[in-house]
């Protein structure tokens, strides 16, 4: 989820659940089935807290059906999605409860069709350099390409400015992996 720009954060337990559902903004809340078995009273809060900030309640589950979660105690859920996650499942819930639409990312497509790519060596060295998360070297590079690659470079040196290197490491991926 976190290149399609969520941001995530792993909790354990419920106290810390409640102590940042205070001190975050939150829309969904992502929730196994661990929860049901915990404390009534802290639950109760929870479900205060996830209806007063309008936080929407996914449960992952596994060992249990729907019918089963809403035994005592129990969080309010708005979704179920079983585990394992298929990805397109998970989407078509998220974009359900947090009413999103989905479009496609085509700028990958849209860049490699408009603009001239450079050759696998340069292409791996940028690569090399994003992973190891060099970006003084990146940006260097970047700039020393060739003027035909200003818009395949520009791309990059724009999310290098905001410290993107995954982003930067899936597009150099992809572009590799368009070469084979």
């Amino acid at each position: 989820l976190t290149p399609l720009g969520f941001a995530l954060s792993h909790i354990e337990g419920l106290e810390q659940l409640e102590d940042f559902l205070r001190s975050q903004p939150v829309n969904c809340l992502i929730i196994d089935e661990s929860i049901a078995s915990s404390d009534q009273g802290l639950i109760d809060r929870l479900n205060t807290l996830a209806k007063l900030s309008n936080i929407r309640v996914l449960a992952l589950s596994t060992l249990y059906t729907t019918s089963e979660i809403d035994v005592e105690p129990s969080i309010d859920i708005d979704a179920e999605v079983s585990v394992p996650l298929e990805q397109e499942m998970l989407m078509l819930v998220l974009g359900r409860l947090l009413d999103l639409r989905w479009i496609e990312d085509t700028t990958l497509q849209d860049i490699s069709q408009q603009t001239d790519i450079p050759d696998k060596a340069v292409l791996e060295s940028l690569l090399q350099k994003a992973q190891f998360g060099n970006v003084i070297k990146l940006r260097e590079e970047l700039n020393a390409l060739p003027s035909c690659y200003q818009q395949f470079s520009s791309s990059l040196l724009n999310l290098s400015k905001k410290f993107m290197m995954e982003e930067i490491e899936a597009r150099l991926q992809s572009y590799l992996e368009a070469l084979d």
